[in-house]
């Protein structure tokens, strides 16, 4: 307590015990100011004309009778400390006087002899202190709830805002895109011949025309990209891919690109790779950015290589981009993959562009489980290479646990489940149904095909997100049957198999994954000889290893 003393109103009606409790008071080391009230309306009164630190309350006065009287002085002074001081020694009523705001309740009796000044100094006391601990927390609690509320506001504001700006881009670039399909559609009819004959030196023109109108794509794309990528909605598609189909599905533009510029561009891939394991999509998007980067900044005359190889492990291929450009310095290869970052340099295409490319480039490989690096020399020329898990599964979970190890947010809870077609399905419905089950995934969620009618999937998330999971599947899938054109999507079921707390201690996940791919291999055999495991995750070994242990009772090949 301060070196004030300490205000307290005492009401009570009897004199004697008046005298009892000032005599305690007074012999007490702390000073007290006491002014003592014979009924509770002087007290109230009192209360109001006066400022007091804590209340001693009878609870028999002339004028009020039992746990009202501890509800009259709440009601006109909230905040102020009561210690409850009565004959009526009863649990029940002492209770009841603590629920309706008292902080201390002593039965007169107590004060009795040597030991009672100590007994009422020490009530006050802690009744002064919790009664300020209360209004303190009850402040920090009321303080918390308005910057609670105002941080759901600036929430609600800042997400409207985010989906304004996210419409915005997805507006602008539906109009960009229309009429530059257009542009497009009519340039290729003229250069094809189809409207009258065309020169050399015509066509020419007119391929700086399609070139630079796809350059105008690929920035739409890139703005779209980096949108959903700063929002978490950038939807990731992942499945096994040959090298092969990578490089043939980027080759017809990158090679009217280079054409265009007077480049020499060579596209190799060595023999025999195994397939990756990745969004086809994503990883294209990424070749072509880098294709193009190296169209634009390289020397004369300018080569280019586009190339895929076995990576440093098993575990991986590596493909790459090599240009023959004037290299990049060791402080630009610090910056080069940071968003709206471009290298000053006078053999800059005309084309500016947002410098987004090889930011976008480094995180779809990053969703991809891979890595990105630049290795250059100056007056030699640059190679921005990127590795692929190789299409395994134990390979591509262990990629994907470290990658959730090193989340910003901190490692989630993960959970694997399975999800199975109720009946056989055919190979149409099976591609359907993955097509929709891909579709419910999120860019952190992994999901692989086993076969035609089984998937195993894993959630980085707990019990109740697997059951929001279940039952946005459910909505959708009641959905998707309802407007689908060609039939319902066959029945599966989803299984929850294991769960963990985080990452880290899911290190026997590759080994429950390897034991889980055996008998799924094994019950491909049992449901029939015409099964195929097209576009399936799982390599074309085990189908092989399964069928020979079934010593050849059924063939499974893998569609190409």
């Amino acid at each position: 307590m301060s070196n004030q003393p300490t205000a307290v109103l005492f009401v009570e009606d009897d004199p004697g015990h008046a005298r009892l409790v000032r005599g305690a008071l007074s012999r007490a080391r702390e000073r007290f100011d006491l002014d003592w009230q014979t009924s509770l309306a002087a007290g109230i009164e009192s209360l109001q004309a006066h400022r007091f630190d804590a209340v001693l309350l009878d609870l028999t006065l002339p004028d009020s009778q039992g746990i009202e009287t501890v509800i009259a002085v709440r009601r006109h002074a909230p905040e102020l400390p009561i210690v409850v001081l009565t004959s009526l020694e009863s649990n029940e009523v002492a209770q009841q006087a603590l629920d309706r705001g008292a902080q201390d309740y002593l039965v007169k009796e107590s004060i009795v002899g040597g030991g009672g000044t100590e007994l009422v100094v020490r009530s006050l006391r802690h009744a002064i202190f919790r009664q300020h601990s209360l209004l303190e927390t009850q402040r920090l609690l009321a303080s918390l709830q308005e910057s609670q509320t105002l941080l759901e506001r600036k929430n609600r504001r800042l997400d409207k805002l985010c989906k304004t700006a996210r419409r915005f881009v997805d507006d602008v670039s539906h109009e960009f895109r229309t009429p530059l399909t257009v542009i497009k559609e009519y340039v290729s009819l003229m250069r094809d011949g189809l409207v009258g004959p065309i020169t050399a030196e015509q066509a020419q023109f007119l391929n700086v025309v399609m070139d630079r109108s796809d350059d105008l794509n690929r920035m739409v794309d890139d703005m779209l990209d980096v949108s959903k990528l700063r929002a978490g909605l950038l939807a990731v598609r992942r499945s096994a891919c040959r090298v092969t189909t990578l490089m043939e599905r980027v080759r017809r533009s990158l090679e009217l690109k280079a054409g265009v510029k007077g480049v020499s561009l060579e596209m190799s891939v060595e023999p025999n790779l195994p397939e990756v394991y990745c969004d086809s999509d994503k990883i294209e998007h990424v070749i072509i950015n880098l294709g193009v980067n190296a169209v634009k900044y390289c020397g004369e005359p300018g080569r280019v290589s586009i190339w895929a190889k076995p990576g440093a492990t098993e575990s991986e291929v590596l493909m790459g981009v090599t240009d023959n450009g004037p290299g990049i310095s060791s402080r630009d290869q610090r910056r080069i993959f940071r968003r709206f970052r471009q290298l000053k340099r006078a053999t800059r295409d005309s084309t500016k562009g947002f410098g987004l490319g090889l930011s976008i480039a480094k995180e779809l490989v990053d969703l991809n489980f891979g890595r990105i690096s630049l290795d250059s020399r100056s007056g030699v020329g640059s190679t921005f290479s990127f590795t692929l898990p190789v299409a395994q599964p134990t390979e591509v979970v262990r990629r994907y646990l470290s990658r959730l190890r090193c989340s910003r947010s901190g490692e989630p809870p993960l959970t694997f489940m399975t999800a199975e077609t109720q009946e056989w399905a055919d190979q149409e419905g099976g591609d359907a149904l993955d097509s929709f089950l891909s579709y419910l995934m999120r860019p952190m969620d992994l999901l692989f095909r086993l076969d035609v009618g089984h998937w195993a999937m894993l959630l980085p998330t707990d019990a109740d997100g697997v059951e929001r999971f279940r039952h946005r599947s459910e909505k959708l899938l009641r959905d998707t049957n309802r407007n689908r054109l060609h039939g319902a999507l066959p029945d599966f079921v989803l299984r929850e198999v294991s769960h963990w707390q985080s990452a880290s201690q899911a290190a026997e996940l590759l080994t429950e994954i390897d034991q889980f791919m055996r008998p799924a291999s094994q019950e491909i055999c049992e449901r029939g000889c015409a099964a195929t495991a097209a576009n399936s995750f799982v390599s074309p070994g085990l189908f092989q290893r399964a069928a020979e242990e079934r010593q050849g009772d059924c063939l499974l090949s893998k569609t190409p």
